[in-house]
């Protein structure tokens, strides 16, 4: 004889345990979009000269690229 709903006794712990990946996923989507987020949103704001002095500090564009990329920024902003 069955018992009332023993036939079903696992649903209760399989909806505690989507639970409780629901929750732990939000929490680590929350963390992401607070920490990682705030760096990208600051890079389309940045200046030309900004941009420019990042490129030389890494080394993608040479002394001469530099001082004339800015110099054509000046006389553009001026």
């Amino acid at each position: 004889m069955w018992f009332y709903g023993a036939p079903f006794f696992w649903i209760g712990p399989l909806i505690m345990g989507v639970v409780w990946v629901l929750v732990v996923a939000a929490i680590f989507y929350g963390i992401s979009r607070a920490v990682g987020m705030r760096p990208h949103t600051f890079v389309d704001r940045d200046d030309p000269l900004a941009i420019l002095e990042r490129r030389y500090a890494r080394g993608e564009i040479s002394r001469e690229e530099f001082l004339q990329m800015r110099d054509d920024l000046r006389r553009e902003h001026s």
